[in-house]
């Protein structure tokens, strides 16, 4: 079963339970935290395994997950932190990176990631290639 509508919606609930576990960690880590977080990585990891992927189709599988992350995360995160949607921190390497931009900067850059990645799930990651002889 390599259906891409599978692999993107069994990619998009890894990534929300990754957010959802750090969205909730505003204030400070608990253990549940960690769980959520522990749990993204477990699905993560399991994912070429749930659907029987190929070597190649495991590197097509990361650029989806990361262009996907790239657009999801943050405002899943924004949402569970109780922040604005399109609210950019000021901490990490990436929230450093996007906050220089305008806000409809990044709101179009993560609609041309998740375009990125559903296209690439539906050009890669579909039934086996193939190939024509004659």
């Amino acid at each position: 079963m390599k259906q891409p509508i599978y692999i993107i919606i069994y990619l998009l609930l890894t990534i929300a339970i990754g957010a959802i576990g750090d969205g909730m960690a505003i204030d400070h880590a608990t253990k549940l935290t960690h769980l959520f977080k522990a749990f993204e990585i477990l699905l993560l990891i399991s994912c070429g395994f749930v659907f029987k992927l190929t070597i190649r189709n495991l590197i097509a599988l990361l650029v989806v997950y990361i262009s996907l992350r790239i657009a999801c995360f943050d405002p899943i995160h924004n949402i569970v932190a109780g922040l604005d949607i399109l609210y950019v921190g000021t901490t990490s390497l990436w929230d450093k990176l996007i906050s220089n931009w305008v806000p409809t900067g990044i709101v179009f850059a993560r609609v041309i990631f998740l375009l990125l990645g559903i296209g690439v799930a539906f050009k890669e990651l579909n039934n086996e290639h193939k190939f024509k002889t004659d």
